[in-house]
């Protein structure tokens, strides 16, 4: 993706609704009663480790919470698929109606919907929560 596009998805709890482009890579915040969640993941190929930070703030810019940490995969979308994963786990327990994920992982993000399988290594890893076979894609 070039010079900081970023790509958002809209998800309800339960449901991911909206996919949409975003062409600036400066923070906004989301709409009142919405958690933004943004996610990050870093990967080292040489040694085949990779970190992940997300960070989830409210309309007015204040963390929620975050969830940091190391996995050992095979590439930087493995590493952002681990990271959309992880954090939909603490979204569920999230007092937020709706939510925006918002990753730089054009791929993850249309693997998700279904729109494509995705490499290998990131299909087990999003069918098994948030996967089109989960109910949880539009």
């Amino acid at each position: 993706m070039a010079n900081g596009d970023y790509l958002q998805a809209t998800y309800m709890v339960g449901k991911i609704v909206v996919l949409k482009q975003r062409n600036d890579s400066s923070w906004s915040p989301p709409p009142p009663g919405v958690l933004k969640i943004n996610v990050y993941g870093a990967f080292s190929f040489s040694r085949g480790v990779a970190a992940f930070g997300v960070i989830a703030r409210d309309n007015s810019g204040t963390a929620q919470f975050w969830r940091c940490g190391k996995v050992k995969v095979s590439s930087a979308c493995a590493i952002e698929a681990w990271a959309l994963k992880i954090v939909c786990n603490s979204v569920n327990d999230a007092e937020y109606s709706q939510v925006i994920f918002e990753s730089d992982s054009q791929v993850v993000i249309q693997s998700v919907q279904g729109r494509t399988n995705g490499p290998w290594e990131i299909q087990p890893v999003l069918k098994e929560k948030i996967g089109p076979s989960s109910g949880l894609v539009e």
